[in-house]
């Protein structure tokens, strides 16, 4: 098991872009279970941050319940306040299914974007099992 960091991630393309957080490594048998999730919300108005994944057709699926981003507020959801989510029953997984696959690379939407500095940041941890 390997834990890894998306690094800091920003959220400064219009409000509701698919935004890519962090991909799997390369590899079919690996599960990504999300251990952490840390944002700021710099861009003068609350917001809200939605986590997923976009399938084989291009669609953005939301997996996990919209997170509140408070305006100017730091925050972060730990290991232990976290269920297990994904595309899967234990996780993102990477699915060749037409249509409905992934390459189980975990993405994000926000209400709200802006430019460099006033924007959103989000970094998350995943566990690679």
């Amino acid at each position: 098991m390997a834990r890894q960091s998306s690094g800091v991630i920003q959220f400064t393309a219009v409000a509701l872009a698919n935004t890519l957080l962090y991909t799997l490594s390369p590899t079919v048998t690996k599960v990504g279970v999300v251990k952490k999730i840390r944002w700021i919300n710099r861009t003068g108005a609350n917001g809200r941050l939605t986590l997923g994944y976009v399938n084989a057709a291009a669609v953005f699926v939301p997996v996990f319940p919209d997170i509140l981003m408070v305006n100017g507020v730091d925050d972060c959801l730990k290991e232990d306040e976290l269920p297990i989510f994904g595309n899967g029953p234990k996780g993102f997984v990477a699915d060749t299914t037409p249509l409905t696959g992934t390459t189980g690379a975990i993405w994000a939407q926000s209400t709200v974007a802006g430019a460099a500095g006033l924007n959103v940041e989000v970094i998350i941890e995943v566990e690679e099992i």
